[in-house]
């Protein structure tokens, strides 16, 4: 994919999770800018994705789309964002989650905001052209 592509969550001009500016510092690790909007509340900040979790996260956005009951998570390794996805089972989707800039301060930024499950496939396909490696075993000594 690259790097200019996007995912957004919600809507360019309103409520949002955008994730773009990929980056694959190793073949184990993806590093996107999120850029989140909530309210008053905007901003930006790094988020880094260990292995197969973007992939994980899409196959329970398409399951969500199909069900539109259940919950679709992203709770990466590194929980600089963490979003849940709610189905209400009429179609209705809850946006919830938080955003931290680092571990020192342990600042967060709780939003939640609502979506419909049109916006779902976008979603998945957008986390499913994302290059996706499997995680370096290291031989045991």
């Amino acid at each position: 994919m690259p790097e200019n592509s996007e995912v957004l969550i919600g809507t360019q001009d309103g409520d949002h999770v955008l994730l773009r500016n990929w980056h694959y510092p190793s073949d184990d690790w993806t590093v996107a800018d999120a850029e989140l909007r909530c309210g008053p509340w905007q901003g930006v900040l790094k988020v880094w994705f260990y292995a197969r979790e973007l992939e994980m996260f899409a196959d329970e956005v398409k399951t969500l789309y199909r069900e539109l009951r259940g919950t679709a998570t992203l709770h990466p390794v590194e929980s600089y964002l963490k979003l849940t996805l709610t189905g209400n089972g009429r179609g209705g989707i809850a946006v919830e989650g938080y955003a931290q800039s680092d571990y020192v301060n342990d600042t967060k930024l709780y939003f939640q905001f609502s979506i419909d499950q049109t916006f779902l496939p976008r979603i998945a396909d957008g986390l499913s052209h994302l290059p996706h490696k499997k995680p370096t075993i290291l031989p045991s000594s």
